[in-house]
């Protein structure tokens, strides 16, 4: 496994802990204290880092000393845990969704295409191939929003340049190439350049 790799998916892990801690929260009651006289979780912040491998990030010498030491010292480091694949964006897709990599997905999906569904396995992965999943595969902020709740997403770089793709949902046309599989270095015509990948 590479080391960018174990890195996306020790974020992974910490990524699902506050999941369950929301939807902990998402099924509580109303009130502020919930039945343990506990306060109740009101915000959770996923932040998805990655390409450092595991030492660089937590290791003595690490350039994040509050990631690496103050968070670490107060919650669970889990440092065993392993993606669902080995690019980003089938570990993005199991990270919100639950559904394990397609042979597009874990190739980071050059061609924007629709999801070819063929079933569904008992435990809710669908079977099928594509990059695109029908609304049927439920994802957290679909349960965030059934719950009455709230969520965003924060991408940074991304839509910087509209002709890669829009600043609010960037993508491409459906069954037509990504434009965005290489960060674009900063130009005469995007002078911010266009980092998001």
């Amino acid at each position: 496994m590479s080391k960018r790799t174990l890195m996306r998916t020790l974020f992974a892990a910490i990524s699902a802990v506050l999941v369950g801690a929301i939807v902990a929260a998402c099924g509580s009651s109303s009130s502020s204290l919930n039945v343990t006289g506990q306060q109740q979780i009101k915000h959770v912040f996923v932040i998805t880092l990655e390409n450092e491998n595991y030492a660089a990030t937590f290791g003595a010498n690490s350039k994040a000393p509050y990631l690496s030491q103050t968070l670490a010292s107060q919650g669970a480091l889990v440092q065993q845990y392993y993606g669902t694949g080995h690019v980003s964006l089938d570990n993005y897709i199991s990270m919100i969704s639950g559904q394990a990599p397609t042979p597009e997905t874990d190739n980071d999906c050059p061609i924007y295409q629709d999801f070819k569904f063929a079933g569904m396995t008992p435990d809710g992965q669908a079977i099928g191939s594509g990059c695109v999943y029908p609304a049927s595969i439920k994802t957290l902020p679909d349960q965030l929003k059934a719950a009455g709740l709230t969520w965003k997403g924060y991408e940074d770089d991304m839509g910087n340049d509209p002709t890669r793709e829009a600043a609010t949902c960037g993508h491409p046309a459906l069954n037509t190439t990504d434009l965005t599989q290489v960060g674009q270095a900063p130009s005469a015509a995007v002078p911010l350049g266009d980092q998001y990948a």
